[in-house]
């Protein structure tokens, strides 16, 4: 027997809503994050100690800075993905609800 696959269109598109909501809160962390990265940036000044500073600093600030970005456009992508699918899922469940009806002489 198959594999049984049941999906709540309803709780999945609140899901994706929710998940962009918290797709925009990091999106707006990441715009303060790069504001406070970038005031700062350079203020460690270019003595010994500062230099030292920046060389276990600033590649990881920037490695940092490229991981939230990445994180705030799988979120995007992994929501719109979701709601794509919910979709997709919905149609197809109503197409093959009207073939069986057709089939069985119940849509009429």
């Amino acid at each position: 027997m198959g594999e049984t696959f049941r999906l709540d269109p309803e709780e999945a598109s609140a899901a994706a809503a929710r998940l962009g909501a918290l797709g925009e809160r990091l999106k707006n962390s990441l715009q303060a994050l790069e504001v406070t990265l970038d005031d700062h940036h350079g203020c460690w000044g270019q003595d010994d100690i500062g230099e030292a500073f920046a060389k276990n600093y600033v590649d990881p600030a920037e490695q940092t800075r490229e991981g939230a970005r990445k994180a705030d456009e799988g979120t995007g992508q992994l929501k719109d993905g979701i709601v794509k699918r919910v979709s997709v899922l919905r149609d197809l469940d109503q197409e093959s609800a009207a073939r069986i009806d057709a089939a069985t002489g119940q849509g009429s």
